[in-house]
């Protein structure tokens, strides 16, 4: 955790390095049957099944350079996908698109505000109701350090950047951010606490942790980065990988280090009514690599997906406005997939898609797959659009509302999006 990533995706490839030295140690593990799950997808081994039905969707040309899609969202009947552009000198803007039907598209407009907005890509975004808010980042100064910034709007634009201290997000003891996520529905006597960004940060004893940032409105954030549940202890680092937010606020998930191995990480979840003041809440773990990296709320609760020893598994937790006392409790289901290639295993997006299913965008080390369960426990392996190497992509993304999916897979030459 000692080197600092320059922008939002190096938090999750930072963690992810633990897995890679996990894989080394135990070459062969496959995933085979252990306790807190079924061991055994739906699928055989080597076959997949049908559908979705994709079809792919282009972004609008601008003649500013390639379309470059760094993450996809979707609320209140709108879908986003976030980046920017990349002209053939190397240098980039930001960029926001959205569709109401996950298929003709449109560019809105932007407003940079600092010197690095006009450069920055916009890694991640989120959306509630009238709002969305993207981070952007890119490289600058004497030593090319991250400068991050948030940008906010209403859905039809335009996209402003908020002006921020460089310290908010930046400076000696910064280590990355990484994800967004917005709380909806709220009232005036009980607003809902608004939008969270995750990542990591230096504590003052100079270990990385678990860190978030704050903001209401989306606009001005405050960041936590001494809270008790949230830093790292004797075991080993704490790390936040996702989060889900609903009216009564943010369950959070990741892993932490566990005592006298270096390598393996433990589940680990968190529970915060506001995003200030935060809950460790129990998590079983196996005793194996262990890490929920995904998480989203179904009708049958919170479901988390990630590294779960030699494959992926899910965990099943309360509702999230049910666990802000950090009393629910969650529990193992179902493990699906295995290890390949020499890449960093990882899941990359958790939607619900089509038929209430939920569906696993999962990198196993060689490829992408996509993985679907109706309750968390039986997953099936379902087909992509294409197939998508391991090698080479920079990120595969996924989002779902209303029954349908966007797909983004950037590899370094072009961005390709797919809805189904």
């Amino acid at each position: 955790m000692g080197t600092r990533w320059s922008w939002s995706r190096g938090t999750e490839r930072a963690s992810a390095a633990l897995a890679l030295a996990l894989v080394a140690l135990a070459a062969g593990c496959t995933g085979g049957p252990s306790p807190g799950g079924s061991a055994t997808p739906s699928t055989a081994p080597g076959r997949v099944a049908a559908g979705p039905s994709w079809t792919p969707v282009a972004l609008p040309a601008t003649g500013a350079g390639r379309p470059v899609v760094e993450n996809v969202a979707a609320c209140a009947g709108r879908w986003y996908a976030s980046g920017g552009y990349l002209a053939a000198d190397g240098s980039t803007r930001p960029a926001l698109w959205t569709s109401g039907d996950a298929r003709t598209w449109v560019e809105l407009p932007v407003r940079p505000t600092s010197v690095y907005g006009p450069s920055q890509l916009l890694t991640s975004v989120a959306c509630r109701d009238t709002l969305v808010v993207a981070i952007g980042a890119t490289s600058g100064g004497v030593h090319a350090n991250p400068r991050v910034s948030t940008w906010s709007g209403a859905p039809t634009g335009p996209l402003s950047e908020q002006s921020a201290p460089f310290e908010l997000f930046g400076g000696p003891d910064a280590i990355g951010v990484s994800r967004l996520a917005a709380t909806t529905g709220g009232s005036a006597a009980a607003p809902a606490p608004g939008w969270l960004i995750l990542g990591a940060w230096r504590d003052a004893n100079g270990q990385a942790g678990a860190a978030v940032w704050v903001a209401p409105d989306g606009g001005a954030f405050r960041r936590v980065d001494a809270d008790p549940a949230l830093e790292s202890g004797p075991s080993g680092p704490t790390v936040a990988r996702d989060a889900v937010a609903g009216p009564g606020g943010f369950t959070m998930v990741g892993s932490a280090g566990t005592q006298g191995n270096v390598v393996a990480r433990a589940p680990a979840a968190w529970a915060s009514a506001d995003g200030l003041r935060w809950q460790r809440v129990p998590v079983p773990a196996d005793g194996e690599d262990e890490e929920p990296q995904r998480v989203l709320a179904d009708p049958r609760g919170v479901l988390a997906v990630g590294v779960r020893g030699g494959g992926f598994g899910a965990w099943r937790g309360p509702a999230a406005n049910a666990s802000v006392d950090g009393s629910g409790a969650w529990r193992a289901t179902g493990r699906f997939g295995g290890f390949a290639g020499t890449g960093l295993p990882a899941v990359s997006g958790l939607a619900a898609g089509p038929s209430g299913d939920d569906y696993a965008l999962v990198g196993d080390g060689a490829r992408y797959r996509l993985w679907s369960s109706p309750d968390g426990t039986a997953w099936t392996e379902r087909q992509l659009p294409v197939a998508v190497p391991a090698d080479g992509v920079r990120h595969a993304v996924l989002a779902g509302a209303g029954g349908r999916l966007l797909l983004g897979v950037e590899d370094g030459a072009t961005s390709r999006l797919w809805a189904a």
